[in-house]
C-alpha cells in the first residue's frame, strides 16, 4: 500500500490503516518480537498460532485472538521457516 499499512489487531479484532511505511514499523518494533516475511508483510512471531501448507504456492497463517487467517506465497513461506527456525 506503498506509504500506507494495515494493521490487524488482536483485542479487540480490528483492521486499522495508517500513512505509514512498512520499513517505519519494522525499525520502531522490537526485531525479536516482528518478523518481515515479505516485502509487505510484518508479522508478530509469538501472535502466530499456526501455519497451514495449502500447495506450493499458497500457506495460510492463523494468529491468536483473530478468527481471520492470511495468506502468504512461497518465498514468504521460506522466510517464516528460516525465521521461526533460527529463533
Amino acid at each position: 500500500m506503498r506509504n500506507y499499512s494495515r494493521v490487524a489487531l488482536r483485542d479487540p479484532e480490528r483492521l486499522h490503516i495508517f500513512r505509514r511505511r512498512l520499513a517505519d514499523w519494522q525499525s520502531d518494533l522490537p526485531e525479536t518480537m516482528f518478523a518481515r516475511i515479505s516485502k509487505s508483510i510484518l508479522i508478530n512471531k509469538a501472535a502466530l498460532s499456526k501455519s497451514e501448507w495449502r500447495s506450493r504456492d499458497e500457506t495460510l497463517l492463523s494468529f491468536a485472538g483473530r478468527e481471520d487467517t492470511l495468506t502468504i506465497g512461497r518465498l514468504a513461506a521460506v522466510r517464516l521457516r528460516e525465521i521461526l527456525g533460527a529463533s
